[in-house]
């Protein structure tokens, strides 16, 4: 299954896969400019069960359960999980087992994070519970960090259409 929300050049570009999908949706009403979140995407033509007409064949998009091989990818971030559920009405997830990956482009180096559970808050936050924190992409580590909790946040300033405007930037606490 591949799902994907937003201009594939900008940088709020956000793609989801995984092996199977449950899809929760709503009606799509055509009189409202906009659904119930600028985030949902808008599918028009999507068969549905919900009576009343031709207007049921449209539907927004609420929610994606994940399961199988889950892959959470926005810019040079990225997740793997076995499973997942992302709410596109409040642009927050949470996912099972995950290990975060991204790069520190100052040095071109890997961090990972290994954890029990993560919970996107944003596009920019992210918390992880019984975390392990590394820059070795192995099950078993050199050496790493561990945490109860950490959470991390891109700290780069962004436009109000989400491009950015200066250099990567993240932050953690734990």
């Amino acid at each position: 299954v591949y799902l994907s929300q937003g201009a594939a050049e900008g940088p709020q570009f956000l793609e989801l896969r995984s092996q199977s999908a449950v899809l929760f949706s709503e009606r799509f009403n055509p009189e409202e400019k906009e659904t119930t979140t600028p985030l949902s995407p808008k599918v028009k033509g999507m068969k549905s069960s919900l009576p009343g007409g031709e207007e049921a064949d449209r539907e927004t998009i609420t929610g994606a359960y994940l399961e199988g091989d889950v892959i959470i990818s926005r810019g040079e971030r990225s997740m793997r999980a076995p499973a997942a559920y992302y709410d596109f009405t409040t642009d927050r997830a949470i996912v099972v087992e995950p290990v975060f990956r991204t790069i520190q482009k100052q040095r071109n180096f890997p961090i990972y994070v290994r954890a029990a559970e993560a919970r996107v808050l944003s596009a920019r936050e992210v918390w992880f519970r019984d975390a392990q924190l590394t820059s070795s992409e192995f099950y078993t580590p050199t050496y790493a960090i561990g945490a109860k909790s950490l959470y991390m946040m891109d700290n780069a300033p962004y436009d109000e259409k989400g491009v950015r405007l200066g250099e990567p930037s993240w932050a953690g606490k734990y």
